[in-house]
């Protein structure tokens, strides 16, 4: 797997309210149960937020006990192995993948147990490379719209997730203009197992 000196930003932005999160990788994302709102830390960023998503600030102090660790998913062996710029609305891989650095990823469809779901591939409208600050401004608004319009509602009531991203480093930006995008994709809010799709 060739390496790159890609820029992987991951970001708890946001978490969709609901009334249960699984570490089970056997769960089902079918509905059940009541919807339930998410409190909202007093210090999270003022924008975007609806009734659907709220923005969770990363540095807010959480009890660790409570955390389960992020589920250590296995890549099927039909996946399909190509540059993480290539990838499509739909396709499923593991998160755990992104630690590497690596330019490409396993891909394969999301009735497999994954851990994350690539929603949305969002142009990024500038020109010259605009560092990764600004990146990370740019994604945090152009992968919130994206989710509300795949994702479907009835997710929201069984399942918190977040939505995170991935960008061109400088060095990629520069050598592949197609790199040129948001890659957005949503995680179970701990990084759990998942089967089926959020699409709606």
């Amino acid at each position: 797997m060739k390496k790159s000196a890609l820029l992987v930003v991951i970001v708890v932005a946001a978490l969709l309210s609901g009334c249960t999160s699984t570490a089970d990788p056997d769960s089902s994302l079918s509905p059940t149960g009541p919807s339930a709102t998410v409190p909202t830390p007093s210090n999270t960023p003022s924008e975007p937020t609806d009734d659907a998503i709220t923005p969770v600030d990363p540095s807010d102090p959480t009890d660790e006990a409570t955390v389960p660790p992020p589920y250590d998913a296995p890549t099927p062996a039909n996946a399909v192995v190509k540059d993480w710029a290539a990838a499509l609305p739909g396709d499923c891989f593991n998160v755990q993948e992104l630690a590497s650095g690596a330019a490409e990823l396993h891909f394969f469809s999301c009735e497999e147990v994954h851990t994350a779901e690539v929603y949305a591939i969002v142009p990024i409208k500038v020109t010259d490379f605009p560092g990764t600050e600004d990146l990370d401004s740019m994604a945090l608004s152009n992968c919130y719209i994206p989710l509300g319009e795949y994702l479907n509602p009835a997710v929201s009531e069984v399942i918190n997730l977040k939505y995170n991203w991935i960008t061109p480093s400088e060095e990629v930006w520069n050598a592949n203009p197609l790199s040129r995008n948001f890659t957005c994709f949503a995680t179970e809010a701990y990084e759990s197992g998942l089967t089926g799709s959020i699409a709606g």
